[in-house]
């Protein structure tokens, strides 16, 4: 359970290195433009971090952070310029968005009960029979 919140807290802090570079008063607006779904996804990484840390509870918020996270990135993707901190903010959303995927998919990652050996059953014991004396 910790794990997950450990998960989507390395993720915020992934996005938030993105959402620093962005943070230049001088940089182009088209880069700006691309901090308010950064923000959005860390709004809901801090959810999820604020959670119990049940895949059922980190879940929703993982989609929302991942839906922000998808339109940051396509939006510094179709900015057509060469800027350290387009490079930067493109490469820090990027890292975070496996994390961020993996947050989406977490039920499937639900511990299975633990058995040494696949498709081995340790033998029962002979039921017992019930019989009659010979007559």
């Amino acid at each position: 359970m910790d794990d997950l919140r450990a998960t989507a807290r390395t993720a915020r802090e992934g996005l938030a290195r993105g959402l620093a570079s962005l943070q230049d008063p001088g940089l182009p607006p088209q880069l700006m433009d691309a901090a308010a779904p950064i923000a959005r996804a860390m709004g809901a990484l801090m959810q999820a971090e604020r959670s119990d840390g049940r895949a059922s509870s980190v879940r929703p918020h993982a989609e929302a952070a991942l839906a922000g996270a998808r339109e940051a990135l396509a939006m510094l993707q179709a900015i057509d310029m060469a800027h350290p901190a387009l490079e930067q903010a493109m490469g820090a959303v990027a890292s975070s968005l496996g994390a961020v995927h993996g947050l989406t998919r977490a039920q499937s990652l639900a511990p299975a009960a633990p058995q040494a050996y696949p498709g081995y059953a340790p033998p029962q014991p002979p039921q017992p029979q019930a019989w009659a004396p010979p007559p």
